[in-house]
């Protein structure tokens, strides 16, 4: 997937709690839509792409956890190594070429 097809949505914040939630910052508009949305890139292709299990609202602010992170430890990993870096999502006509989303194992490696 080339840069030109990916338009950046939101960016990593802090992790929150002990189950492999994060604080996710939207750059949707209006912020809402980040919800709409599931499989994701990395900036600079760091985890190629990956799925999400949910983003909430709470209150003013978006919650998010990866698929296959289930703790605080595991998180820490990925939002310590990643936070403040974009999230892309792959550019509508571009979706079919999408391969099945990497899993990620535990302490953020990729599976």
């Amino acid at each position: 997937i080339k840069e030109s097809d990916l338009i950046c949505i939101a960016s990593i914040g802090k992790p929150k709690g002990l189950n492999g939630e994060f604080f996710i910052n939207s750059f949707c508009f209006p912020q809402e839509n980040i919800q709409k949305y599931n499989i994701f890139y990395m900036e600079n292709n760091v985890a190629s792409y990956f799925q999400m299990d949910y983003i909430k609202q709470q209150n003013s602010k978006f919650v998010a956890k990866f698929k296959g992170i289930n703790n605080k430890d595991e998180i820490n990993v990925m939002t310590g190594i990643k936070r403040g870096r974009t999230i892309l999502l792959l550019r509508v006509g571009k979706i079919s070429s999408l391969k099945p989303p990497l899993q990620i194992g535990s302490l953020g490696t990729l599976l």
